[in-house]
């Protein structure tokens, strides 16, 4: 090919080119000139003539007539005056030419006359102008112009006098021309040569094969690598490769040769593959074989081959394919589906295992086919994640609903990124992966309902709760209105299942949860605590905390009103019914702000739910933030009371107890705590703050240490070791695994007579797992220690578990004993108590008394033993020791 370039590129041709260049650039500048040469008559000639238009105002003023004309006076002024212009304009004339003054002289005289001729006429009135006048004027007026015109012949050219007054510069102008068409010549020569070194050295290092043929098949050109491959190639495989492609060129030469003409004919390029098998080693090469066709300089037609060998480019198509087989199969059984979304067209492209998760059909290939197949509820938050990932490349990964084109919902995990960017930087393609996790989704449902669901009632529990209380805590943080928790207690529930079974309890249990949901709006929660206790959610209440406790109380009132009513319980089996009626306990707590956790917002319910059960039944009490302090304060104290056993600051006080004859038959040992701050505090301050941390049970021990040291030393003296001591064991206590084994351990260290040892259980402790109580109050009474029941008649197990309890003594409640001078059911109660102590052989002690009158009464209705203020307050071991001396 750069022979062909430098054919038309050798010295003859270039001189012959500058030869011709140079005689066409001095011929238009010939023309250039004679163009301005000429220019000069055309200009003079196109001029105005004075002596035509000179005539010209003599026939209007009627000089050249027999008979002047008649004319104004303005008219004669302005004529007279171009007159005067004209002959001034011959006059320059003079100046201009060779002409003898005296033709000029001559003309002037000859036209003066006529003027002074047509003056006198004016004067005379109407005389002719005299004919020799005229005669004159004509014959100068003809010499002068005949002078004239010789004088314009005989004169140079204007290109004559232009070329002989430039001579110089005309020269310099033409040798600059030449050497820079020179210049410009050499320039264009060397451009044209470096292209062609360096399309030759493209073509040499090109790695494919290329080459030139004209139409009857002769190579004209070929590049190195081309001849290289011929003659040898720089590896086996490559000499290997083309010898085995030009083989079968061979074969199939005349074909090929038709081939190659007809392409050059119909000037259509061509591009195919050809495979190739050596017939020595057996392995197949590919080529890319692409037929260029071109029509020369010289007007021929050639063909240009360019043969590339793409064996490596087709084996790792085929790997490729291979692979991407592979991975479709790896989807496939994985249960993922492949898509791309190209966002410029809207197209959507996906494999056939996301068209079987989603049942949409193959032609339905743009983005809103699959958009409308996206649950309602769904479809917002997939756009948002969508737009997400277009405007700031964040991931997608979203988990949503699908309708299949069955009518089938499906959840599905998807998952997509951006692939490719436009010229712009803007998202054009993007690509993702499907997942079908209905049956996970729906596993997973199952799961999170175990986890956040009571399984009998079907309501939150309690960790959903706190999830839901703390979404409305930071709701009407924003909102400025006030919600409210409630906590709902049962009372005596336990005795249901004790008194029936567990069935009729869940029964109740499931319409209670019922009830509650009913009374409430959608937007409020009811969950089940455990066991007897449920807890309430109120949303949207005022936003004025007054208001906002009314109605929280208002609603507690209607839960209170439905839950009290009667309920029909299945029972054997669905047989029969039973009918039952329960109280309840509601304490609540309202709240507008993020001051309270979760956890302390329960508490403070919880609070309120202990006052409400101070009260009368079905009592309900709602509390606002004031709680706080209650609560700080027993986060006080239950800091203090860890501090003050560890450091022993419990000490046994000693209230006696009397018989009927005021003799002191014993005592019971009461706590006190010793505090550093407050000085002696009693039980009622922090007994219950020790019984809700589970401390109740290491005070208890040091109480149990200090009353058998105390026992040990009296049974030591003559006139102590017949009285006796009383301790308090509370039902945590008794609910504790190994409290048994504890206590014979702790009593078996002291050489004392247990029988002188009296446990005081309450009976309001008893209403819970009353038979784990009753066995391990058996074991109790094996270590040959008395038994009292505390607090008879305040609560509900009495008459029903008292011939079970292995009991030696019962207390009468002291809350009985205040009302016995104003309620006949005291006094009732009371003989009921000692009724019951004579038939089951029970020491009967009455509990609380204050007053002679008290004591008196009780004398009367047959208490023998007694224990109140009217004796002694309960008082330090050497002040009680003090009283048995008197």
């Amino acid at each position: 090919m750069s022979r062909m370039i430098q054919k038309y590129l050798n010295l003859a041709n270039l001189v012959k080119f500058l030869i011709y260049l140079f005689i066409a650039v001095i011929i238009m500048g010939l023309l250039f000139m004679g163009s301005r040469g000429a220019s000069a008559p055309a200009q003079s000639s196109s001029t105005h003539n004075p002596f035509i238009q000179l005539d010209h105002q003599f026939m209007r003023l009627g000089l050249l007539q027999s008979v002047p004309t008649s004319v104004t006076d303005s008219e004669e002024i302005d004529r007279f005056a171009e007159v005067e212009r004209l002959l001034a304009d011959i006059q320059r004339m003079e100046l201009e030419s060779k002409v003898p003054s005296t033709l000029f002289v001559n003309f002037s005289d000859s036209v003066q006359n006529l003027v002074d001729e047509w003056q006198l006429s004016e004067i005379n009135g109407r005389v002719l102008i005299r004919p020799d006048y005229l005669v004159a004027y004509f014959v100068a007026q003809t010499q002068l112009i005949t002078a004239l015109e010789q004088d314009l012949i005989s004169r140079p050219t204007a290109i004559e006098t232009w070329l002989a007054n430039h001579q110089q510069k005309i020269t310099v102008f033409l040798i600059s021309l030449f050497v820079i068409t020179c210049l410009l010549v050499l320039f264009i020569y060397r451009s044209i040569q470096s292209r062609s070194q360096l399309l030759e050295s493209i073509l040499k290092s090109h790695p494919d094969y290329i080459s030139v043929k004209n139409y009857s098949g002769r190579t004209v050109y070929s590049n190195h690598h081309g001849r290289k491959a011929i003659q040898g190639a720089t590896t086996v495989s490559e000499q290997a490769d083309y010898q085995c492609w030009l083989r079968q060129q061979r074969k199939t030469e005349a074909g090929n040769f038709d081939k190659e003409q007809q392409i050059m004919r119909q000037q259509e390029p061509e591009q195919n593959y050809e495979d190739c098998v050596d017939d020595k080693t057996g392995k197949v090469s590919h080529s890319l074989l692409t037929r260029i066709p071109f029509r020369g300089s010289d007007n021929y037609l050639y063909l240009t081959t360019i043969y590339q060998n793409v064996t490596d480019v087709v084996s790792l198509k085929n790997e490729t394919e291979r692979n991407a087989r592979r991975l479709e199969s790896i989807f496939e059984v994985s249960n993922e589906g492949l898509w791309e979304w190209n966002v410029r067209t809207n197209e959507v492209g996906y494999d056939a295992q996301w068209e079987k998760i989603t049942g949409v059909f193959a032609s339905e290939n743009h983005f809103e086919a699959f958009d409308r197949c996206i649950h309602d509820e769904d479809r917002e938050k997939v756009h948002a994640q969508l737009a997400a990932l277009l405007e700031r490349n964040e991931p997608f990964n979203l988990k949503y609903r699908v309708h299949r084109s069955d009518g089938e919902m499906i959840w599905i995990w998807d998952r997509g990124k951006i692939a490719e960017f436009d010229e712009n930087n803007k998202p054009l393609l993007v690509v993702g992966i499907m997942q079908d996790i209905t049956q996970e989704k729906i596993n997973q449902d199952k799961i999170e309902r175990l986890a956040f669901f009571d399984p009998l009632t079907e309501l939150p529990n309690r960790a959903l709760f706190k999830q839901r209380l703390n979404q409305s805590i930071e709701l009407h943080a924003q909102k400025h209105h006030y919600g409210a928790v409630l906590l709902i207690n049962l009372d005596r529930f336990k005795l249901v299942n004790d008194t029936y079974d567990h069935q009729v309890g869940d029964e109740l249990l499931i319409e209670v949860a019922q009830r509650i949901k009913r009374q409430l709006r959608a937007e409020d929660t009811v969950a089940r605590f455990g066991g007897d206790e449920f807890a309430v959610v109120l949303q949207h209440l005022s936003a004025d905390e007054k208001t906002a406790k009314a109605q929280a109380l208002a609603m507690a009132e209607v839960i209170n009103d439905a839950l009290t009513e009667v309920y029909y319980l299945p029972y054997e089996e669905g047989k029969t019914h039973v009918e039952h009626f329960i109280s309840n306990s509601i304490g609540g707590v309202v709240y507008n702000s993020k001051q309270f956790s979760v956890n302390s917002l329960v508490q403070m319910a919880d609070v309120a739910l202990t006052k409400a059960q101070q009260h009368e039944m079905d009592s309900s009490v709602i509390v606002g933030a004031e709680i706080q302090q209650s609560l700080n304060f027993e986060q006080d104290m239950k800091r203090e009371l860890r501090s003050s056993i560890i450091d022993n600051r419990f000490i046994a006080y000693y209230q006696p107890k009397h018989d009927s004859d005021q003799n002191i038959v014993g005592a019971e040992a009461l706590a006190r705590w010793l505090h550093p701050n407050r000085g002696v505090v009693l039980p009622e301050v922090f007994m219950k703050v020790a019984e809700q941390t589970n401390l109740i049970a290491a005070v208890g021990d040091i109480m149990l240490k200090q009353v058998c040291e105390q026992l040990q030393r009296w049974q030591q003296q003559s006139h102590t070791k017949h009285l006796s001591l009383s301790v308090n064991v509370s039902a945590k206590q008794l609910r504790q695994k190994d409290f048994v084994d504890h206590f014979a351990a702790t009593i078996g260290a002291y050489s004392i007579d247990p029988s002188l040892l009296t446990l005081e259980v309450s009976e309001i402790g008893l209403s819970d797992d009353i038979e784990s109580i009753v066995e391990k109050l058996h074991r109790l009474k094996q270590q040959g220690v008395r038994l009292c029941l505390d607090d008879f008649g305040a609560g509900y197990a009495s008459l029903n578990y008292l011939k079970e309890l292995p009991v030696d003594e019962i207390k009468i409640d002291r809350s009985i004993i205040e009302q016995l001078y104003y309620s006949e059911k005291s006094v009732a109660l009371i003989k009921s108590a000692l009724h019951l102590g004579q038939n089951f052989q029970l020491t009967v002690i009455a509990e609380g008394v204050e007053n002679l009158e008290q004591r008196n009464q009780l004398i009367q209705l047959g208490c023998q033993y007694f224990q109140g203020f009217h004796y002694s307050e309960a008082v330090s071991i050497t002040e009680y020791e003090q009283l048995l001396s008197q």
